[in-house]
């Protein structure tokens, strides 16, 4: 084989076993949630300091936050996808994270995921290590009217819980900011519409802002 084929060969090699490191990731447990059972996690590992909690609404699991939590590795932020939707469990990725040298987190959730985050939130034990949150359309849970975190609201100007997430945005301490959308969509549901890009981007930038 001559020099010039096998040194691209080598290389083509070398670049495929470091992207598929990049898009590599763990099984955690992160404890037991509000239904009494084992609720395990991936963990998508990357070097930097800034890390994500990512916290599905009631349909979806911690597969739905695949793209996202891959981009984000891509960049340097690890994550934690968990499928709960309870405090118990966002506290123990928090610590995991934190554990594993990531002391910089940002909680990101949609629906009754998003709730969980705002009831994490009120326990300043849980709060030592997070630098923002992402709330799409949380469906219940009070302002943040104590935690000078930066907070991103996401919501759709159509949809039923739209004048909800207003007022928690209005309550809540800066620093803050609320993204509207057009359209019905709820929370996760965005991923999946014509707006996916510009909700991810902002995602992204918010994270890299913290």
């Amino acid at each position: 084989m001559n020099k010039r084929l096998y040194s691209l060969i080598l290389s083509v090699s070398v670049a495929l076993g470091g992207a598929a490191s990049a898009q590599s990731k763990e099984t955690l447990e992160t404890g037991i949630d509000s239904a009494f059972y084992m609720s395990d996690a991936a963990y998508y590992p990357a070097e930097g300091k800034r890390a994500v909690v990512f916290v599905p609404g009631f349909i979806f699991n911690k597969e739905s936050w695949k793209n996202l939590a891959t981009r984000l590795q891509q960049d340097g932020i690890a994550s934690v996808a968990i499928s709960a939707k309870s405090e118990a469990p966002i506290r123990r990725a928090i610590q995991e994270l934190t554990r594993r040298g990531h002391g910089e987190v940002v909680l990101i959730g949609g629906s009754s995921g998003a709730a969980a985050i705002l009831n994490t939130m009120e326990q300043v034990v849980a709060t030592d290590h997070v630098s923002g949150v992402v709330l799409m359309s949380p469906v219940r849970g009070n302002p943040m009217d104590d935690q000078p975190v930066n907070k991103l609201f996401i919501v759709s100007e159509g949809e039923k819980s739209f004048e909800k997430v207003q007022a928690l945005h209005e309550g809540s301490m800066e620093p803050k900011s609320l993204m509207t959308i057009p359209g019905k969509a709820h929370a996760q549901f965005l991923f999946y519409g014509p707006d996916k890009a510009d909700v991810e981007a902002a995602i992204v930038e918010f994270v890299k802002a913290q």
